[in-house]
C-alpha cells in the first residue's frame, strides 16, 4: 500500500489539499493496517470558509461609535455600515443588546438605590442627617414613578434641586451654604446631567398633583388592600379578580380601565401597592406624596424629616405588608413584580385587618362578562 493511498482512506480530499504528509513508504507498509496515521502538519481552515467574523469587545465599542458618528454626519445607516466594513443587521443587533444592558444596569442600580433608601430611614440615626435626606428623595420619587426605576437617579436629582431652589431661593451652586453643597455633589452624576441633555431621560408629562397622582395612589392602596384582607374575608384573590372588581366599580373610587390597561397598570405599580396601602390605611398623616412643583414642597421633606421615627415606623409595617401581599399572589404572578428588600434589622409590624366594603362582594357576585 502506498503513502498517498493509506492517507486517502484516513482524511477526506478536501483536508489533502492543505495537509503535506512526509511518511515514507515502507514505514506504512511495516505498520498494521488499524494503526493511527501522526500528522504533525497544523489544520488551517481556508479564509472562504463562510464562518462569521467573531469580534471582540473593544471591536466591538470602536465600530459602533464609528457607526453612530457617521450616521450624525448624514450618512445612512446603509452607508455608515459600508464604511465600518460591519453588516448593517450585526451593528443594529449590537445597539440593540447595548440598550438592553444599559436598561438592566440602570433597573438595577435603582432597585438598589430603592433597598439602601429603605435601610437608611429605617435607622436614621445611622446616618448622617444629607444621607438621610437624600434617602428620603429616593423613596418619595420612587413612590410617585414606579414604573420608572432605571431613571430614579434623575428624579432623585430633580427633588433635590427642587428642594434647594425652594428653600434657598438660588439658582447657583456657588450661593448655596458649604454644607448643601457637598450634600448636593453626592448626587450629582455628570453622564447622568449628560443623557438629560441628549433627551435620553424623559420626565413625566404630567406632575398633577390632585386629579392623576392621588387617583393613583387611591387605586393602588384599594386593590392592595382587597389581596392583603381577601383571605381575612374568605376570598381567593388574583388578579383577574381584582380587575373583575374594578370592571364592576366594587372599590371606593371607581375608575374605568380595560383589561390591557389594568394589567398595565399592575406591572407599573405592584411594587408600591403595599406602601400605598399601609400610607393611606395606616399613617394617613404621613404625606408621602410630595409633588416638587408644589411650593410648600421644601416645608413638607423638613417636616417628614423631623418625623423619621413614624417613617420608621411606617416602614415596620411595609415590610408586613409586602409579605402578606405577595403571599396573597399566585406563583405566576409574581414572577412580573419586583418588591424591594428589606433591612434585617427592621422587624415586621403587623397592622389592624380592614374590612373589605360590601360594594366589593357585590362586584365579584356579578358573572364574569367575556368578550
Amino acid at each position: 500500500m502506498t503513502a498517498a493511498l493509506a492517507v486517502e482512506r484516513r482524511l477526506p480530499a478536501s483536508v489533502l489539499t492543505i495537509l503535506t504528509i512526509r511518511c515514507s513508504e515502507s514505514v506504512v507498509a511495516a505498520e498494521p493496517a488499524s494503526a493511527p496515521l501522526e500528522i504533525k502538519d497544523t489544520l488551517m481552515l481556508p479564509e472562504s470558509s463562510g464562518r462569521a467574523k467573531r469580534y471582540s469587545e473593544i471591536e466591538k465599542t470602536a465600530a459602533l461609535k464609528a457607526y453612530e458618528t457617521k450616521i450624525a454626519f448624514g450618512l445612512t445607516s446603509t452607508d455608515a455600515a459600508r464604511k465600518v466594513s460591519v453588516p448593517r443587521k450585526t451593528l443594529e443587533r449590537w445597539l440593540d443588546e447595548r440598550k438592553r444592558h444599559q436598561e438592566q444596569t440602570e433597573a438595577s442600580n435603582g432597585t438598589r438605590l430603592i433597598e439602601t433608601s429603605i435601610a437608611t430611614l429605617a435607622a436614621p440615626g445611622r446616618f448622617n442627617p444629607e444621607a438621610v435626606r437624600s434617602a428620603l428623595f429616593a423613596f418619595v420619587a420612587w413612590l410617585r414613578w414606579p414604573g420608572e426605576v432605571r431613571n430614579l437617579a434623575a428624579y432623585v436629582l430633580l427633588l433635590h434641586c427642587g428642594y434647594l431652589v425652594q428653600k434657598y431661593g438660588v439658582s447657583r451652586l456657588q450661593e448655596l451654604p458649604e454644607s448643601e453643597k457637598k450634600a448636593i455633589q453626592n448626587d450629582i452624576d455628570i453622564s447622568l446631567i449628560f443623557d438629560l441633555f441628549l433627551g435620553k431621560v424623559v420626565f413625566p408629562f404630567h406632575m398633577d398633583y390632585e386629579h392623576e397622582y392621588y387617583t393613583r395612589r387611591d387605586k393602588n392602596a384599594e386593590i392592595c388592600s382587597f389581596f392583603t384582607n381577601a383571605r381575612h374575608n374568605s376570598i381567593d384573590s388574583s388578579i383577574g379578580k381584582a380587575f373583575h372588581i374594578v370592571e364592576n366599580n366594587g372599590f371606593s373610587k371607581d375608575f374605568e380601565m380595560g383589561e390591557k390597561a389594568f394589567r398595565a397598570f399592575w406591572r407599573s405599580n405592584a411594587a408600591v401597592m403595599p406602601f400605598d396601602y399601609v400610607e393611606l390605611y395606616h399613617f394617613p398623616t404621613l404625606d408621602l406624596g410630595l409633588d416638587p412643583e408644589e411650593p410648600d414642597f421644601y416645608e413638607k421633606i423638613d417636616d417628614l424629616l423631623q418625623r423619621l421615627p413614624e417613617i420608621a415606623e411606617y416602614l415596620a409595617g411595609c415590610k408586613w405588608a409586602v409579605r402578606e401581599f405577595r403571599s396573597s399572589l399566585d406563583p405566576r404572578a409574581l414572577t412580573s413584580i419586583w418588591s424591594p428588600g428589606f433591612p434585617l434589622h427592621l422587624l415586621p409590624r403587623e397592622l389592624p385587618r380592614v374590612k373589605l366594603p360590601g360594594k366589593l362582594f357585590e362586584a365579584l357576585s356579578r358573572p364574569r362578562v367575556i368578550a
